[in-house]
């Protein structure tokens, strides 16, 4: 993952020079290196090496179609927040089975869209939300599969106005009643409890942030398998 480095004090990329490139193409200029996006898939996926799992891109971090078509094809999912997303990545080339739905403001049609293409998971934030997938699903005769996200109450620090974590946030369910809404999520017809889902922010630059992130949410999963609720 060298894709990336100085040479006589110039910035170069895969071998070329990137003041080479801007006086060609001009500046502002976004130069990516399908090399190193390669690298890092692949890098990813052999820390996960032997564990089942299924790594996905944030399609909001940056959903240019060739940059996604690279990492389809290195055989990663994506996680989309809008139908927008979901069509990009669609027409890039991600399964519908490699392909979860997070974001607080799903829209039906949007709900519609995902159920109609079966995609892997729902990232469900509310009861509310899961009820609404429920009836939607219904009326397609579809089943929807979610995951519940969970607000762990774990200050991740950063700046407040992006805070996601805590238990002032808007985003998910207090851990306390994950188990109660999960039980009745396995109620409903349409609905498939998958397992829980989590996410504690950005601009992270402590471990062990994640280290108690981790360590909450394996005390979660052990409590959930107990009481009968399947984490996937």
């Amino acid at each position: 993952m060298q894709e990336y480095t100085y040479r006589d004090n110039e910035l170069i990329v895969e071998q070329v020079k990137l003041s080479d490139l801007a006086s060609r193409f001009g500046t502002p200029l976004y130069v990516y290196s399908r090399r190193s996006i390669m690298d890092h898939c692949r890098h990813i996926e052999q820390a996960f090496d032997g564990y089942e799992h299924l790594t996905c891109y944030a399609a909001k971090a940056n959903s240019n179609r060739t940059l996604l078509r690279i990492i389809a094809g290195e055989g990663l999912g994506t996680d989309v927040g809008s139908i927008g997303e979901m069509h990009l990545a669609l027409s890039a080339g991600f399964p519908p089975d490699r392909i979860t739905f997070s974001g607080v403001g799903k829209r039906d049609d949007e709900m519609e869209y995902a159920l109609r293409h079966d995609i892997h998971a729902f990232n469900a934030e509310s009861m509310e939300e899961i009820e609404v997938l429920n009836g939607i699903a219904g009326r397609l005769r579809k089943t929807a599969r979610i995951l519940l996200r969970v607000n762990l109450d774990i200050d991740a620090g950063g700046h407040a106005y992006v805070s996601t974590s805590l238990r002032q946030n808007k985003f998910g369910i207090d851990q306390q009643r994950a188990l109660d809404v999960l039980l009745q999520a396995q109620r409903l017809p349409r609905i498939t409890v998958r397992g829980i889902h989590n996410h504690i922010g950005s601009q992270i630059v402590k471990a062990e942030t994640f280290n108690a992130a981790a360590r909450a949410l394996i005390r979660l999963v052990n409590q959930l398998r107990s009481a009968g609720v399947p984490v996937h």
